[in-house]
């Protein structure tokens, strides 16, 4: 928990795009038929649609879409979505399109309440990453991530879905047990982002079905409504006609069209209702107006809006033409809004601009800023001018161009990648056409319409679109505080009015400067280079001590992640210069000696080049997505870091900013005192571990840092690592002419956490901790001590163990006492410090259940201890474990964080040859015997985090 700490100071990564197009082979055309055409709006489309999707719709009524794809490999991805939410909900159903989805779970016709979710664990499927479901204003979505996709688990998956579409049973006694856990999810809700969202959307839309009908719903309506309303919702809404199917994975489609078929075409509506209730209109003639939302837990943010009716568009070229010129225009704005927010002295601390079609109800274009010093004036002059500037001045074409080069590369990569494109994201974007709107296609046709529009795109037509945009209707001014603002709605209205006033000029042009960090000597030689055969991983060492590590795959077309880790980091700070790791996490805000941040982003405009640079516990390190084209001019920048670190003060004023809102938040939520207590708690208070406190955070600067981290960055060990679609030879050469030019190193990387030691907590008493937010949610949590990341035997039984755990948490905590929402078991070992770690049971609740909670945390511990786990409590834990693990290896990210210490910790790779062998190996014995070795209940220390009493009376 101290990490997390740490990577809110973490600074933004600036990702340009991609890569060339690479050769595209045509696709083999479906056949797609009239009628599947016009419900999915194909024929109304001036696009092509994909040519690898099959499309089609049942006789009922059912859409459904089938496609082949083997990224990953082995598997399937189902969504199945019904075209309704919270908006069709009535007076006395406020909330129970979300209960829907919850019963959707808790029996029907073919599967007893409870076995639905055994079900797909057996499969392989761990409910939340691999079993979800969502729930919004227009639409109720499940979705299935299938790790193997045989025809016995897709019959599964079909079955399921199937008994999900009419068969649900939605007993009284199944609604009564799982009231708890909806409303336990309605109080996980209860925080200032919620609340925000739903006030803010009340005064831009009011009146309009959003705003009615929340999708979380009345509490007093969940804690009694019977379950005959919850099937009379079910019986209007969930028919043929507004359902869709998405399947797309590694099958026969026509198979599996086969198999929809059988399943769905009996599938009848019972009691259907015409009409999408989700429509809304708005007023475009409103005058300006405002609202402050005073919320004790929020920081000082304006949002201001400029609203048109929303008109449903034909889905033609000019259309898209014409989105790709709205994009543009925001990405202009936001990299304004990004140059102020990196000046020393602007008054705010971040923003954006957006545009969006909101609810089938209004074109929204805004602007939302975060203010410095909760300068809630500030915010609103700076939303008001920066558009007028633009508005008055317009766009130059330097900045045109800087954003079209972007663009063009995104869309480039867009192509390259999508033949290694994940199936979810496939039924993901499928799934978002199937209201007929727009059609799914190919991004290679969205790449030539864009160069269409860029060849004859004028810098005045966007100025003149903005315009359009910004006068449209009149502002309406939204700003969260924390305290009452004197005059309140008023006020806001005249600080725009009186920023009106203010004299603008057009921005001045700088010339874009070349990279002055290009030449770093004679390239280095290699002086070792073996291939570890059964990894297929080449390791190489250059005579300056430089390591190099290579992984060459075809995961994802056109992509490679590179990872610099050089030795050193904040942990031998930490004691003389506490809150140093959260200070040095912005290493990159500095950029480099010759180039402030602001202008790396223009110098490396339309290149796949990130600005990452950090300070870890124990390396300072550099990540990065990028392509091989890119790779060496991401390499002098990860360089220049090393070499020419830019300690820039203008840093600092933001940095102080964002500490001082950190730490407020910490104060008033139940996350932010578990972050900011939890740490030091465990450890005894160990001065690496625990949070250093907001003075110390505070004193940090560069002046007293820069010599260490000098030191650090001028002689450490240095190991990079490549992971990609790569060439070998190019990548090592571009390795050669940046790190491997640079002077000698040391030889290995330093540990500095060998010689800490870090014990788990002496006192086990139990702990209650406060938070000053106003809610009903609480934390219990049980923590035993369990070793650290060393002996790889350990670490799999213990995961094991967490798994199972988990499975016994949700059937007792969620299923029979609905006491939460989501409990979770977990096993967290150090890798830096010997000996130390956690295993813990935890979960949110409400405050006077906490004692339950805690109690049956206990039962359930003395059950692992006493009882051997049955042989399907096994299967459901480890199958899911066994799946993720196979699938992962199939991964970039897997392999990079396997391999990006390969030579100075080979000790990984050991451990990653035998994990999987020894996950499988165990027994329900060596559970048995794990829980008896670490979960003694006498060696548990318990937390209980409330919200502090005296601000939630009622």
């Amino acid at each position: 928990m101290h990490y997390l700490i740490k990577a809110a100071f973490m600074g933004f990564l600036l990702t340009a795009s991609p890569h060339a197009l690479m050769a595209q082979t045509a696709p083999t055309a479906v056949t797609i038929s009239p009628a599947a055409k016009a419900a999915w709006g194909i024929d109304k489309s001036e696009i092509s649609a994909d040519a690898d999707t099959l499309y089609g719709v049942l006789p009922n009524g059912m859409k459904y879409a089938i496609r082949r794809n083997n990224t990953p490999k082995g598997g399937a991805s189902l969504r199945f979505r019904i075209n309704v939410g919270s908006t069709a909900e009535e007076e006395d159903q406020q909330g129970l399109a979300h209960f829907l989805e919850h019963m959707a779970f808790n029996g029907s016709k073919r599967v007893p309440e409870g076995e639905l979710i055994k079900i797909l664990e057996r499969l392989g499927l761990q409910f939340g990453p691999h079993t979800n479901a969502e729930t919004g204003f227009g639409h109720t979505e499940y979705k299935l991530e299938m790790p193997k996709a045989d025809n016995a688990n897709l019959d599964t998956g079909l079955m399921l879905i199937r008994e999900i579409a009419s068969e649900l049973t939605i007993s009284q006694e199944a609604v009564d047990r799982e009231r708890g856990v909806v409303l336990e999810d309605i109080r996980l809700r209860d925080n200032f982002g919620f609340r925000n969202f739903v006030k803010n959307l009340e005064f831009v839309l009011p009146g309009t079905p959003v705003v009615k009908r929340n999708f979380v719903g009345k509490a007093e309506v969940l804690k009694t409504a019977p379950a005959k309303r919850l099937r009379d919702f079910y019986e209007k809404y969930y028919e043929p006609k507004r359902s869709t199917l998405v399947v797309v994975g590694d099958f026969d489609p026509a198979m599996m069209e086969t198999q929809i078929k059988a399943r769905f075409s009996d599938w009848k509506a019972k009691n259907p209702v015409v009409g999408n209730p989700l429509d809304g209109k708005i007023d475009p003639n409103r005058p300006i107006d405002a609202m402050v939302n005073v919320d004790k837990e929020a920081e000082t943010n304006v949002s201001v809006s400029f609203l048109k009716p929303f008109v449903q568009q034909p889905d033609t070229v000019a259309g898209r033409q014409t989105g790709v010129a709205d994009e543009l225009i925001i990405s202009m704005l936001n990299r304004r809004l990004s140059r102020l927010v990196q000046k020393p002295d602007t008054p705010i601390l971040g923003g954006s601009f957006n545009w969006s079609d909101s609810y089938n109800t209004a074109e929204v274009f805004g602007v939302s800023i975060s203010s410095k010093d909760r300068n809630w004036k500030a915010a609103i002059a700076t939303a008001e001018q920066e558009l007028r500037r633009a508005f008055e001045f317009g766009f130059s074409q330097a900045e045109l161009a800087e954003q079209m080069a972007n663009y063009r590369k995104s869309s480039e990569l867009n192509v390259t990648q999508w033949k290694t494109r994940s199936s979810g994201g496939f039924a993901d974007g499928i799934m978002s056409t199937s209201e007929g709107d727009y059609v799914f296609s190919h991004p290679k046709g969205g790449y030539d319409r864009q160069e269409d529009l860029f060849a004859q795109l004028k810098l005045e037509d966007l100025n003149t679109r903005l315009r359009s945009y910004w006068g449209a209707s009149q502002p309406l001014i939204y700003a969260s505080h924390n305290e009452e603002i004197p005059g309140g709605r008023q006020a806001l209205i005249d600080t725009w009015t009186a920023s009106k006033a203010v004299k603008l000029s057009a921005l001045s042009e700088a010339a874009v400067a070349k990279f002055a960090h290009t030449n770093f000597g004679a390239a280095g030689k290699i002086v070792m280079d073996k291939r570890i055969a059964d990894m297929d991983v080449r390791t190489i060492k250059f005579a300056n001590n430089v390591m190099l590590n290579l992984k060459k795959t075809d995961f994802t077309a056109g992509r490679i992640i590179v990872t610099v880790q050089t030795a050193g980091g904040a942990m031998p700070l930490l004691r003389q210069y506490p809150g140093a790791d959260s200070f040095l996490s912005s290493l990159a805000q500095g950029g480099t000696t010759a180039h402030r941040r602001d202008e790396l982003q223009s110098i490396f405009a339309g290149r796949t080049i990130a600005q990452s640079f950090s300070a870890g516990p124990n390396r300072y390190s550099s990540a990065a997505g990028s392509t091989q084209a890119d790779l060496e001019a991401q390499l002098q920048l990860f360089a220049a870091y090393v070499t020419a670190t830019g300690f820039r003060r203008d840093f600092e004023p933001r940095y102080v900013q964002n500490v001082e809102r950190f730490v407020r938040q910490m104060d008033v939520s139940l996350g932010g005192v578990a972050g900011r207590e939890l740490p030091g708690l465990l450890s005894n208070n160990h001065p690496l571990v625990r949070f250093a406190g907001k003075d110390a955070l505070l004193a940090r600067n560069f002046e007293e840092l820069k010599p260490h981290v000098t030191k650090a960055l001028q002689s450490g060990a240095i190991e990079i690592a490549v992971v990609g679609d790569l060439d070998e030879e190019k990548t090592i050469a571009a390795v050669a002419k940046t790190f491997g030019a640079l002077p000698k190193r040391a030889a290995k990387m330093a540990d500095p956490a060998a010689k800490e030691k870090v014990e788990f907590a002496k006192d086990r008493t139990t702990r209650t901790l406060v938070y000053n937010g106003k809610s009903e949610l609480a934390l219990a949590a049980a923590f035993w001590p369990a070793g650290d990341a060393h002996d790889i035997r350990r670490v799999m039984t213990l995961s094991l163990l967490s798994a199972v755990a988990q499975l016994k948490l949700n059937e007792v905590l969620r299923e029979k006492l609905g006491a939460t929402y989501s409990p979770n078991a977990s096993y967290s070992p150090s890798s830096l410090f010997k000996g130390y770690g956690q295993f813990s049971m935890e979960t949110t609740s409400q405050p006077g259940s906490l004692d339950l909670v805690l109690a049956e945390m206990d039962k359930i511990a003395l059950d692992l201890i006493n009882n051997p786990v049955s042989a399907d409590a096994v299967l459901r834990a480890r199958k899911p474990m066994v799946e993720s693990m196979t699938q992962s290896k199939r991964d970039n990210g897997y392999w990079i964080g396997l391999i990006d210490e390969a030579q100075s910790a080979p000790k990984d790779l050991a451990d990653a040859r035998v994990q999987l062998s020894i996950l499988e190996s165990l027994t329900p014995a060596d559970i048995q015997k794990a829980a008896a070795t670490y979960l003694q209940p006498a060696q548990a220390l318990r937390v209980k985090i409330i919200p502090n009493p005296d601000l939630n009376k009622k």
